[in-house]
Parts: structure tokens; sequence; C-alpha cells
């Protein structure tokens, strides 16, 4: 298969950029949800199961590096109807803290689609594999909403809560700090601080953890999932930091001594992060054997726009600290969201709907305490809502890959009419700009905006 490559960066907007071929959908009788013109759906026709394993790698330093993953999956009608709905928590979710003074983290998000347990779907082709990779000092859970719905389109998705990297590193830091001793262990049983790794190697471990995910799915497959995963087709989503991630995977970097991980043939990245790439190596990212690609802006979105779980987090903790003041965790989690250490990175008042503060716990008393902003119907969100966001990146990634991940090899890649500039900016309205640029053999509608980027190779 030759590789290829989609992009979505988010700077006060989403910049898309993708190369490609084209992919079969999961099969005739379970073909992705479509509306009348064609478009996915951003639920597709799979029940969506979930799951955790622990991955236990090595890292950049020799150090035993673990690694906490979710795991969602397209699942079988009848597995979905007999396991019960996911609630997501984090590791820290029970751990005795201070007693009297600080109570154990215990909110969890109820999920909208994924059944834990259920079984995997065993009909038709086999399901892509995409590994997703957080931000910094997020979590695999921000995304659990949009990582959901890609799942019901015949993907399984993986992501892992990147070691040294995570929100739980920074709430043991934080815990420990506050009482002025270890109170908790780093997940790697290495000294804290937990959290704080210097940007260059944090990229490197990631991209040894991103190699680690395929190495274990590809000796998983047949024990856990019935073999019904497709590890010879690999796709990497990345936000933040998880963009530098997957570029990093993709073009390698000699200046940090990453390889290229040869067995991911696609990528789609959300909103930048900051780390500088030599010409060289963005030369690779950018000509890969396959380099068509695509641009798309997303009108008003803030870099946490895509963290399609945050706003039910920001509930989730809000309540439980509401009634509880010894809620320390949940304090700081709802503290972060309203009002992040970076400004531009926007806060939860920006991307969540007015339903987020007040269902089902009317959270606005402690959001006033915290910001001064009396949350009302009319002055919430202040940009783009987070849910239309990952409507829009779902689409966008279904597409892409069902296009990108070919099993049948078909040569070139074909631009469905989603995927083109004018489609995009007649029927999205939250599109604000989007390009096309063809190559090598890649293929467009006719009259759909692309630009043929092959008459400058000549």
């Amino acid at each position: 298969m030759n590789r290829k490559v989609l992009s979505i960066a988010v700077l006060a907007g989403a910049l898309t950029w993708a190369c490609g071929e084209p992919a079969a959908g999961p099969d005739a009788t379970l073909r992705p949800s479509l509306m009348a013109d064609g478009v996915p759906e951003d639920v597709g026709p799979y029940g969506v199961g979930h799951t955790m394993i622990q991955v236990v790698h090595t890292g950049s330093a020799g150090e035993r590096r673990p690694l906490d993953v979710h795991v969602w999956y397209p699942a079988h009608p009848a597995g979905v109807t007999a396991a019960p709905r996911t609630a997501y928590r984090s590791r820290l979710f029970g751990v005795p803290l201070v007693p009297g003074t600080y109570d154990p983290l215990t909110f969890t998000i109820p999920s909208p689609l994924a059944h834990e347990g259920a079984d995997i779907d065993a009909r038709g082709p086999r399901f892509p594999l995409l590994i997703w990779s957080h931000g910094s000092g997020t979590d695999a859970l921000d995304h659990a909403f949009t990582a959901e719905a890609i799942a019901s389109h015949g993907f399984v998705v993986a992501s892992a809560e990147h070691t040294n990297n995570s929100q739980d590193d920074a709430l043991v830091d934080y815990i420990n700090q506050l009482v002025g001793s270890s109170l908790l262990a780093c997940l790697d049983a290495l000294q804290p601080p937990c959290g704080g790794e210097a940007i260059g190697t944090s990229v490197k471990n990631r991209v040894r953890d991103v190699s680690a995910l395929i190495d274990e799915f590809t000796n998983l497959n047949a024990a856990r999932f019935g073999s019904r995963i497709d590890v010879a087709r690999v796709g990497v989503i990345g936000h933040s930091r998880g963009m530098l991630t997957a570029m990093a995977a993709v073009a390698g970097s000699s200046a940090l001594g990453i390889p290229i991980e040869s067995r991911i043939d696609a990528i789609m990245t959300m909103s930048s992060g900051r780390l500088t790439f030599a010409p060289a190596e963005m030369a690779a990212v950018l000509m890969l054997s396959s380099n068509s690609r695509l641009f798309v802006v997303v009108r008003d979105a803030e870099h946490l726009s895509f963290g399609s779980a945050l706003c039910a987090r920001m509930q989730a903790a809000g309540g439980v600290r509401l009634a509880n003041p010894r809620a320390i965790l949940e304090d700081r989690t709802v503290r972060t969201l309203l009002t992040p250490t970076v400004a531009t990175f926007g806060s939860t008042l920006d991307y969540c709907s007015y339903d987020a503060f007040v269902e089902p716990v009317d959270i606005r008393p402690l959001v006033q305490t915290i910001t001064g902003v009396d949350v009302t119907e009319s002055n919430v969100p202040r940009t783009q809502d987070a849910r239309e966001v990952s409507r829009l990146s779902v689409i966008l990634a279904v597409s892409f890959f069902n296009a990108a991940l070919d099993e049948q090899g078909a040569d070139g890649l074909r631009f469905t009419r989603y995927l083109t500039p004018r489609y995009l900016m007649q029927h999205e309205p939250n599109v604000l700009s989007a390009e096309t640029i063809l190559r090598g053999d890649a293929t467009c509608p006719e009259g759909q905006g692309c630009t043929d980027g092959r008459r400058s190779q000549r």
C-alpha cells in the first residue's frame, strides 16, 4: 500500500490536509450510514464496544513505560444489548487521598454510545486500526465521544494515556504538591513529578507508544479480538501534541532520534502543537509517495473545541465538587477546564452548550464562583459548539480513512464529493475555507473546486 496523510489542525479554526487512496466500506450488508446526498452520518451502523488494556514497553531512556489504553470497536448488536453502558473514569478513581481533608476522585463520564466489554462484530471484512494520540496534559477520554462515533463506522480506535504527559499525571503532581509529599505514585513508578516531560522527549516517547500499540494489537488480535482487526491498515489521529506525534511518526526526526514508523498508512491531525521540524522532515511528511492534500479551516473553533467529552467532564466533575467541598481533584478538573493555563486553548465557556452547565446538575453557581460569569442560554457557547466540531471531525475522519485505508489496493486517491472544497463550502456552514490539492493519480469529481497540483510539478 502506498503511504498517505490527512492532517487537521486548529489555529482559532481547523486546518486539514490529506493524502491517501480509496477504501472499501464495511461490507455490502453493513455500509456506512449515509444521508440522502451520500455523506456519512456522524453515527454509523455498528454498535460500539469499549474495553481497556495495558501495554508495557520501554521508553526512550530504557525505562519501563506502562500505558493504559482505551479501545473502541464495532460491536455485534447482540453483544451491545447484553453489555452495560460504559462509564468512563480516571485511573485515580477511588484512590484514597487525605481522609477528612481531601476525598478520593469519584466522578464518571457516561458514554452516549459505547457498551463495556461487548463482543466485537464478527461480520464482514476486518476493521482498520486507528490510533488516537491525545494532547499534552490531557487524556484519551477528552475525545471519547468522537472516537466512539468513528468506531460505529467500522474502525477499531485505540487511544493510550501517554505516560508522563496525561491529565492523571497532572492531577498526581497537583495533589502531591498540595500536601507537600509524594502521596500518590507515578504510573511508571519513577520519582515525581509525573508530568512535565520536555517536549522533545515527550514526542519521542509518544511515537514509541504508537509503535508499541501496533505491536500489541498485532499480538492480541487473534486471542482478544477474534482476528477482526486488520493490522495491515493503520491510521493515526492526533490532537495538539498528538498532531506532533503523528507527524513525527510518519516523517521521523533526526534531531530527536525518531525513526519513521513505516506501518502507518495515513494520519489525521487536529490542532497544532509546538515543535519545530527541519525542512527536510516536513518535506518527508508532505512528499510521501501519494501526497494529495485537503485543507479545511473550521469557523470559530478553539484549540480544545475538538475535545468532544470535555463538556461532559466539566459537568460530571462539577456536580461532585458542588456537593462536596473536599472533592479536591474534581475542583482542580473544573477549574482547569474553565480557566485553562493557556488562555488561547479556550474555556469550556467558549465551546460548551448551556445544557452542559445545567444537566443533570446545575453547576452554574460553581462556575460563577470560579469565573465570575453568570451562565445563561444566550452567553454560551461563546464560539463554536464542541458537538458540532465533533460531528464535522467524525464525518471527515470516516470519509478520509474509508478512502485512504484501501484494502483493495486501488490506484490513486479518489476524493469523494464530501472531501472537495465546493461541497464543504456549500453544505458545511462552519467550514470557513477548504482547499484540495491533487497529486499523483488522485482524482476529484468534476467541477468540485479541486486544484491540480500536478501542473506545478511539470
